[in-house]
């Protein structure tokens, strides 16, 4: 390739460049713009729970308002239980997969493995 073809691919190169960073800056300002819109959006119920009330609902307080129960007991608690075993699952499933696939690199001891790796091949 002589050098004006190498000079015409870099200049279409760097125009493809500019064009991404364009679109990754347009995503940004449309997610920030979405962010402060729902941030300052009434949520679907006004009142807030105060933490002090979870407490008393989880640890079975009888002086807790029975609907504030409801709220804690059968939708905000299985749904928490739920993400913690969802995520604890996909941790357990992408460890059983990298270490079925044999991957050196996800290994808890990837630094000494390389140390006596060396220090093998130098005593060869």
């Amino acid at each position: 390739m002589n050098d004006s073809v190498v000079a015409e691919i870099v200049r279409n190169q760097r125009k493809l460049e500019g064009k991404r960073w364009l679109i990754v800056l347009m995503f940004l300002i449309i997610a920030a713009v979405v962010s402060i819109r729902h941030r300052h959006r009434p949520a679907m119920m006004t009142d807030t729970l105060p933490v002090g009330e979870v407490v008393n609902v989880l640890l079975g307080k009888p002086e807790v308002d029975e609907m504030n129960r409801l709220i804690v007991m059968d939708l905000r608690l299985p749904i928490a239980v739920m993400a913690l075993v969802v995520g604890a699952a996909l941790g357990v499933g992408g460890a059983e997969i990298q270490t079925l696939l044999n991957n050196l690199m996800a290994s808890p001891f990837i630094r000494w493995a390389w140390r006596r790796r060396r220090v093998w091949a130098r005593q060869r």
